[in-house]
């Protein structure tokens, strides 16, 4: 809950009996609630413009701790090197003192008695790719659909983008071979193709020519590799 500032309030009490200024206005200019225009209005109305309290903190007060809490918890730490729930419950329980584990926290770590770790890294809502050029890479497999066809699709690493994609009744090397060329007529030949460890891919086809190597590097898919689908 933010606090509402000195001048906003006397900006309120200033104009809510303005016949020019509607109330709605007021609410939307101060970026506050109609609501909160009313309280204020209704809290303050007795009192002059120059004379405003000022604005008191959001949240209950910090608790202040006595000293033979702060003995107490360090004294228990140094003995039974628990967490801070165990503390909790030990403390409660033998010397009948209700601390809850956030306050046994602060002062645990006030007193250098337990390892701070560091703050986790957020996480990116973007993906880094492999390859910052298009037809520098591009990624292939076959997926089997709810209908009982097959379909293979040519993803470019770097863009993202479908070049191309068939579905057929069965995952075949002609069939990757068709779509294959599909793609390279459609946007040119790419410097290397990520593939799966698949027969689609490196088995012969009846034409004689191996359907995972037309021309330009193919690189192997493993669980190790970062470049393959599922990571990208």
């Amino acid at each position: 809950m933010n606090v509402i500032s000195q001048g906003k309030r006397w900006y309120v009490l200033r104009h809510f009996n303005d016949p020019c200024i509607g109330k709605d206005w007021l609410a939307i200019a101060l970026n506050i609630s109609k609501k909160s225009v009313y309280n204020i209005y209704n809290q303050y109305k007795d009192c002059k413009l120059w004379a405003l309290p000022q604005s008191k903190p959001c949240g209950r007060k910090p608790y202040v701790f006595m000293l033979e809490e702060v003995d107490t918890i360090i004294d228990y730490r140094n003995r039974f090197k628990v967490n801070c729930n165990t503390l909790q419950e030990l403390i409660s329980t033998k010397e009948k003192m209700n601390l809850s584990h956030n306050q046994i926290y602060k002062i645990v770590k006030l007193k250098g008695l337990i390892h701070v770790q560091k703050p986790k890294k957020k996480r990116n809502t973007w993906v880094r790719f492999e390859r910052k050029h298009s037809l520098s890479l591009w990624q292939t497999d076959w997926t089997k659909l709810e209908n009982g066809n097959w379909l293979m699709a040519i993803k470019d690493d770097a863009s993202r983008l479908i070049v191309a994609y068939g579905e057929f009744p069965e995952a075949t090397s002609d069939h990757s071979i068709e779509v294959l060329t599909l793609g390279i007529k459609t946007y040119g030949r790419p410097k290397a193709i990520l593939t799966g460890r698949d027969t689609q891919f490196y088995a012969s086809s009846k034409k004689g020519k191996p359907s995972g190597k037309k021309s330009f590097p193919t690189i192997s898919r493993s669980q190790r590799n970062p470049t393959h689908s599922c990571t990208c």
